[in-house]
């Protein structure tokens, strides 16, 4: 399965899986059998981010490495898995443009009911460039005051007009560089 290949309404390969109950003392103690019985669940509670993984496995598979660096991911979480119990996640293409898809996923307990829906999304559309870091001078604020003096040096050098930096110091007062006194006035 391919990018190029995924049309609106079409099902990706179903994901069965389960989590094997932990056998070491959990941090939150929710996926431990005894404190999750006393707050009134089965059993321990498969952990979010498990089933949170459990659902970008169908779009992992069909779109890859290009989903997980460019992709994005939302989820939402309305009934408890619990260890040992099986899982499906079930996916489909919602929407799908020249550069666009959307796939929307669910994950199902035994019984078939809908404990978490996800919705994924991958665009291939030309993303603008970030902004140069340096831009925003950055290392000026790791060198303390020296840094606004070393701002101000650079506004002289050829390509690098228009710097500026403005420092709060210990004292509570402003500091700032030539170039910034524009800005000054705003706060």
């Amino acid at each position: 399965m391919s990018f190029d290949s995924l049309s609106p309404g079409a099902e990706l390969p179903e994901f069965h899986v389960s989590a094997a109950a932990p056998t070491e003392p959990r941090e939150n103690k929710i996926h431990e059998d005894d404190v999750a019985r006393q707050y009134g669940f089965k059993g321990g509670l498969v952990p979010g981010v498990t089933v949170y993984g459990w659902l970008t496995h169908p779009v992992v598979e069909a779109l890859g490495a290009e989903w997980l660096e460019k992709g994005s991911f939302r989820a939402r979480f309305a009934k408890p898995i619990y260890f040992e119990e099986p899982a499906v996640i079930r996916a489909r293409v919602a929407a799908r443009t020249g550069d666009d898809v959307i796939v929307e996923a669910a994950a199902h307990n035994a019984a078939g009911e809908v404990c978490g829906t996800a919705q994924m999304s991958l665009s291939r559309a030309p993303r603008p460039q970030p902004p140069d870091a340096d831009a925003y001078a950055t290392a000026a604020y790791a060198m303390g005051r020296n840094g606004i003096n070393w701002i101000a040096g650079l506004a002289g050098l050829a390509g690098l007009a228009g710097y500026a930096g403005c420092m709060i110091t210990a004292e509570r007062r402003r500091v700032w560089t030539p170039e910034f006194a524009r800005y000054a006035a705003t706060f």
